[in-house]
């Protein structure tokens, strides 16, 4: 295992545990990871896809063993980060939240945002691709002051499937996409960064429950032609 100069800081979740798991998979350790929000186990939950993988067969005692861990008695990402050291070359973000502005000067924040920069800026993304595209994608970004407006680092379109949106597959595009990044990133030593075009962004909010069903019903009507 490769040890590289990154911080990853989240809450317990489901997406923080296939985050180190697709890091893990590919050769690579962080130095250290910063947990703040509820004090609770973390585990792969429903962050993997049962149709695509087998259930990580780890646990996070092990995931993380010999990574230091910095318990951070904050509820939010920007009281979390007021408590969280310089020195790392980069942070990769594995919670929720908008990221003030002095904080994304301090740090170099890596984001897997799950739509396709700059056309799906915003929330629940995911939802509103299916509905315009029939498509799923992820974004790799440095953040910056805007919301998902900094610089696309890689960006993916992945296979659409029958598992949960809103659990294991979005967990899975956005580890996917990472471990894409880091071996990159080791290759090259450094990110490539593609500045966003302004004119071709859209903003989306978090999706109405009706439009979410609708959603999700040609996401089954994808994932049945794909098994046939």
């Amino acid at each position: 295992m490769k040890t590289i100069n990154c911080s990853v800081i989240g809450t317990p979740s489901s997406r923080l545990f296939m985050y180190l798991y697709a890091m893990r998979n590919v050769g690579f350790l962080p130095a250290q990871i910063y947990l703040y929000g509820a004090k609770k186990a973390v585990s792969p939950g429903y962050g993997f896809c049962e149709k695509l993988h087998k259930k990580p067969e780890i646990s996070f005692e092990e995931l993380t063993e010999n990574i230091p861990i910095i318990n951070i008695e904050a509820d939010d990402i920007n009281s979390a980060l007021e408590h969280v050291a310089e020195g790392a070359d980069f942070y990769i973000f594995a919670g929720k939240g908008i990221v003030k502005e002095h904080h994304v000067s301090r740090f170099r924040i890596l984001h897997i945002h799950p739509g396709l920069l700059p056309l799906y800026r915003g929330s629940t993304t995911i939802y509103y691709s299916l509905l315009n595209e029939g498509k799923a994608y992820a974004t790799a970004f440095i953040m910056d002051k805007s919301i998902d407006g900094g610089c696309i680092v890689a960006a993916k379109e992945f296979e659409i499937c029958g598992c949960s949106v809103d659990g294991s597959y979005d967990s899975r595009i956005r580890s996917e996409l990472l471990a894409d990044v880091l071996k990159e990133y080791d290759r090259n030593g450094s990110f490539s960064q593609t500045p966003q075009p302004q004119n071709k962004s859209m903003m989306f909010y978090k999706i109405h429950p009706v439009l979410k069903k609708i959603a999700l019903n040609r996401q089954d009507q994808i994932s049945n032609n794909n098994i046939r």
